[in-house]
């Protein structure tokens, strides 16, 4: 017997919820049940996978850590499936697409918060992950280096004050350091380092989230 038959019913639950969000997302473009068979398929097809995660020889911490592993994997496939779906439905390639970094958002916040717009719209932008790329005319396309500073921007806005005082007090002009700064809160540096990483993902998540394809 398969790890997918053995841990059928556990499977279900964790798939009904890692496509739930997604399902909704991209319900205008394709179906929760669409995206649950994307995800049986995918189970089926990696049961050597099936089986790392949820073959713990009865450890309930690591069989807890196992189904959040699987979730984790079938939410990212889930949010794929939606993303391809979209694309095929309004006409355009999944590489169109463009996702932020931490150092993206970081860089451009900097740039914003100095004043600095003046950039041309040619001007090379690398996230982190992928390598710097050109960026294009059009800025419906997400290319021109004033789109990306008014989506960083946008998103800054939308923050809470606690993260926006904390972001420009680390990458504004004044330039404090984070050792100043957590020393002043009273806090480590570690988790002064933590708290900028959880409002620029906060930014990254209202930009559209992690790029899918890593």
């Amino acid at each position: 017997m398969s790890a997918t038959q053995r841990h059928y019913e556990t499977i279900r639950g964790i798939i009904a919820t890692s496509v739930a969000i997604p399902a909704r997302k991209y319900s205008a473009y394709t179906t929760r049940d669409d995206l649950v068979q994307d995800a049986w398929l995918w189970c089926l097809e990696h049961d050597g996978k099936v089986s790392q995660y949820l073959d713990t020889d009865d450890d309930v911490k690591v069989h807890k850590r196992g189904c959040e592993l699987l979730g984790f994997r079938l939410k990212h496939l889930a949010e794929r499936s939606g993303r391809r779906a979209k694309a095929a439905s309004c006409g355009y390639s999944v590489r169109d697409e463009y996702f932020y970094s931490r150092k993206t958002v970081a860089d451009l916040l900097a740039v914003w918060m100095a004043g600095e717009t003046e950039w041309s719209a040619q001007t090379p932008v690398s996230d982190g992950d992928q390598p710097a790329r050109r960026a294009r005319k059009d800025p419906a396309e997400g290319g021109d280096i004033h789109a990306y500073l008014a989506d960083v921007s946008g998103a800054y806005s939308r923050l809470v004050k606690a993260e926006q005082d904390l972001l420009w007090r680390v990458l504004g002009p004044d330039g404090e350091t984070v050792g100043d700064i957590a020393q002043e809160s009273g806090v480590t540096t570690r988790t002064l380092d933590r708290w900028i990483d959880r409002s620029l993902d906060h930014i990254i998540e209202l930009l559209g989230g992690v790029s899918p394809w890593r």
